[in-house]
């Protein structure tokens, strides 16, 4: 299948030999990580997560870097599986103390709404939303600044849930964005589209779409390879906000 490109909003819709650490059936389902680093952090406001959809198969791939609002950084892995039967990354706001706001425990919650991606992320979306606007008032008052910079006519929060709905494998996306009057908005997003687009990428992005647009014969036979190397080039182009070790996984209908 040769990956077509879409773009929405701010999410766009569209790995040398990679050591595969080990493999894991849940719920029929083989996944596949190829690199993964665990540690934790409590905010994030710059990532690079692509999610691209072969014929049977889901491979995602994102950096490390997790950095916080006011400074500091630690390496996280972003595509959480500790939950059996869902793989979900939260792009953008992960937690804000003030107000309790977690996207990554409320993404776990999502969890456990139904099998199908698409009914994870509209469940994300029910969950969070509440909460999300409570955030986003709470920084526009008391860091003016940050919302300025962080929020304010930007994408702020992205849960991306990936999985097979029968032997379709599909992302789903549940995106928030703010516009410039501090309205929140929200759009539902599926991959593959209607348009047969296949590759879904979200957060820093510009390097992995100009690469995209210069190379329209990128290899379609190894996707692993193009995951990694679109994240590599978003990292040597925005090292501040994105980093390394680069997590990619392969998910495999086995039914």
């Amino acid at each position: 299948m040769k990956p077509f490109l879409a773009v929405i909003a701010h999410i766009q819709i569209l790995a040398f030999d990679i050591l595969r650490i080990l493999a894991k059936h849940r719920n029929g389902v083989v996944i596949a990580p190829y690199v993964t680093w665990v540690l934790f952090a409590s905010a994030c406001h710059a990532t690079f997560v692509v999610g691209i959809i072969d014929t049977n198969r889901i491979i995602l791939a994102a950096d490390s870097l997790v950095k916080g609002s006011e400074g500091g950084t630690v390496t996280q892995c972003k595509i959480h599986t500790q939950q059996k039967g869902c793989v979900f990354a939260i792009i953008g706001l992960r937690y804000k103390p003030e107000t309790e706001f977690d996207s990554i425990s409320r993404g776990f919650q999502a969890c456990k709404s139904g099998p199908s991606p698409m009914v994870k992320a509209i469940a994300f979306g029910n969950i969070v939303r509440a909460d999300l606007r409570k955030a986003m008032d709470y920084s526009r008052q008391h860091a003016p600044a940050i919302y300025k910079r962080d929020y304010e006519g930007r994408g702020v929060l992205d849960g991306l849930f990936s999985g097979f709905e029968g032997e379709r494998p599909v992302i789903a996306i549940s995106s928030f964005s703010l516009d410039q009057a501090g309205e929140l908005h929200e759009r539902l997003i599926r991959v593959p589209d209607d348009a047969g687009n296949n590759i879904a990428m979200s957060g820093e992005q510009q390097a992995a779409l100009s690469f995209l647009a210069k190379n329209p014969d990128w290899p379609t036979t190894d996707f692993p390879r193009l995951a990694k190397r679109l994240v590599e080039l978003v990292i040597a182009e925005k090292p501040a906000n994105v980093g390394p070790p680069i997590s990619i996984l392969e998910i495999t209908s086995v039914r």
